[in-house]
């Protein structure tokens, strides 16, 4: 066995040191950045085309009974609604029990709350943007389609 020297603490031994090595390089690096910055805009876009939509799907609701604006002529008899002349009963109950009104509406929200949630995770968080298209889709082609009959 070799005695150390005295003025070296460490006995005289040559010590290893391990350099940790980043297994990213900068080339990997980059095509991460640049697909994070695609995807934020990708959410972006979608967003702003979805108020847009949405813009356009109140304005429907709101005017839904303008004919004039379609090209239609207003008729003052109205359209036979079955479904109107069945909930009349249900309709008159609560207009006379505002209570009642709210309860139901508030249930109401919370059903249409719920998958707007999930529609709202699936595409923000994991990136999968069908449901949310099909959603939007929908309510676009209901609220022309309700504005047209």
């Amino acid at each position: 066995m070799m005695a150390s020297p005295p003025d070296k603490p460490d006995g005289g031994r040559r010590r290893m040191s391990i350099k940790v090595v980043d297994p990213e390089t900068e080339k990997e690096k980059e095509a991460k950045t640049k697909k994070i910055k695609w995807i934020l805009w990708r959410d972006v876009a979608f967003l702003v085309a979805a108020a847009v939509a949405a813009h356009y799907m109140g304005y429907v609701e709101l005017h839904a009974s303008e004919a004039e604006l379609r090209g239609g002529v207003s008729n003052d008899n109205g359209i036979v609604d079955t479904g109107f002349i069945v909930t009349t009963p249900i309709h008159d109950f609560l207009r006379k029990n505002r209570g009642w009104n709210d309860a139901l509406a508030a249930i109401n929200s919370l059903a249409l709350f719920i998958p707007g949630i999930y529609a709202a995770y699936v595409t923000l968080w994991k990136g999968d943007y069908d449901l949310a298209f099909r959603y939007f889709a929908m309510h676009i082609l209901r609220s022309f389609c309700g504005w047209f009959t």
